[in-house]
């Protein structure tokens, strides 16, 4: 009997440590593009539309990490650019989808989600998503556009350089 008690107090314990193991596990997916449209030719210089639109939260800190990015790739940021680029950044909950709508989408309906919440996640995930357009200065033509996102927990911005870094390299791409 005494080596039953052992094996079962053993047998708790393994089945605890499983637990709390489990019960520490954050939401996380990695960035990735979600879509793209590839350059038309090589930038060297870049000015963004909105040079003092974002003030702060979210928005400042993906257009700084998009400015580190943009820079690691050999472009220039500046008021006498070729180019404009324009973007946007949004946190929502992740089980919340979201659907392109076009003209013809008049009896659109709301679409899946695809992420599914698990019962070992620690906090209800968001899905953070941003996309960078590139325009051509002069003629106002669309030069190439990028759309990624990542998902973790709310106010985890740990990816966000990642999303920047994939960003510019996508837009940037021939």
């Amino acid at each position: 009997m005494d080596g039953l008690g052992r094996a079962g107090f053993v047998n708790g314990l393994t089945l605890a440590l499983a637990s709390a193991g489990l019960g520490a596990c954050a939401v996380s997916t990695p960035a990735a593009i979600t879509d793209s449209q590839n350059a038309s030719g090589t930038i060297n210089n870049l000015q963004f539309v909105a040079e003092e639109g974002v003030q702060s939260g979210l928005g400042k800190q993906f257009k700084s990490a998009l400015a580190n990015a943009l820079s690691a790739q050999g472009v220039t940021l500046g008021g006498n650019a070729g180019y404009l680029a324009d973007f946007t950044v949004a946190e929502r909950p992740a089980d919340l989808a979201l659907q392109d709508v076009t003209g013809d989408d008049a009896n659109a309906s709301a679409p899946a989600s695809d992420f599914k919440p698990r019962f070992f996640h620690t906090c209800k995930a968001h899905r953070v998503s941003a996309s960078l357009v590139i325009y051509n200065k002069q003629s106002g033509a669309l030069h190439s556009k990028s759309e990624g996102e990542y998902i973790a927990c709310p106010g985890d911005t740990s990816q966000l350089g990642v999303l920047a870094n994939l960003l510019a390299t996508r837009a940037l791409q021939n």
